[in-house]
């Protein structure tokens, strides 16, 4: 997927039209709050995470939200403005020699902290930059790659569901469940998933192309399907190339 579009100060990102992110999981970033020399520290870590986080195509970003800055935030007020299901936050401190920046994520639904954590590093160790990026880089790591908090949060919640039910991203973690264990089980039910995204939202190249993957596996590897073809696999990379010519699974599918 492609980067998104450059976005205002406490607005989302704009996304190219056939995104996931239009769809997908919503994080509010609140400013991370450091006092006295380490405001400077607060504002850099959070510009950083931010720029990490926007380079996920299928989350949207909204901040960081300056207005929230160095005061008591309302989770339930944040939702209800900006519709959001992910508030993060932080603080920024020094003792001595060490930095220590606090990451918590909260989950809009519920109201309930669904991840924090510590990090510290010795300021004599390195340049102040270096561990700035460092800290900001294993932030979003841990809550935007495919093993992340937000990933397997919403992963949980779509094995619960019928496929029906699911919406775009749901769908997407049902494929790559199957991808992580790889039964005929998981297989049909991410086919099932899959096929119903593509009918509910054809003008999504990432999900034409996941689907016309798991048909070219099926012909690969005979996974259980009584009706999809290669020909349907190729047909289905054909839509997504289209519509997003640098569609690296489609491009692979069609060799």
């Amino acid at each position: 997927m492609q980067d998104k579009t450059k976005k205002q100060k406490g607005l989302p990102v704009t996304h190219p039209p056939g995104s996931i992110a239009d769809y997908g999981p919503t994080i509010a970033v609140i400013p991370f709050s450091g006092q006295g020399f380490n405001e400077d520290k607060a504002v850099n870590i959070t510009t950083l995470t931010v720029a990490g986080l926007t380079r996920f195509s299928d989350l949207n970003i909204v901040g960081p939200l300056m207005k929230y800055k160095d005061i008591a935030v309302e989770i339930g007020e944040i939702e209800r403005q900006y519709h959001v299901r992910f508030v993060l936050q932080g603080l920024v401190q020094t003792s001595g020699e060490a930095l220590r920046v606090t990451a918590i994520l909260t989950d809009t639904r519920t109201g309930f902290k669904v991840w924090s954590e510590t990090y510290e590093c010795e300021l004599t160790e390195r340049s102040l930059a270096e561990i700035e990026e460092n800290i900001s880089h294993q932030i979003v790591c841990t809550l935007a790659d495919y093993t992340g908090v937000i990933p397997s949060i919403i992963s949980q919640e779509s094995m619960r569901k019928h496929f029906d039910d699911l919406d775009i991203h749901e769908a997407i973690y049902r494929h790559e469940h199957f991808l992580t264990i790889f039964t005929p089980e998981a297989f049909i039910a991410a086919v099932g998933a899959l096929e119903h995204a593509v009918e509910i939202h054809p003008e999504i190249p990432l999900v034409l192309s996941m689907l016309g993957s798991a048909y070219a596996t099926h012909y690969m590897l005979d996974m259980g399907l009584t009706s999809a073809t290669l020909k349907d696999a190729e047909r289905l990379a054909q839509q997504a190339v289209a519509l997003d010519p640098q569609c690296q699974m489609a491009q692979w599918i069609e060799g």
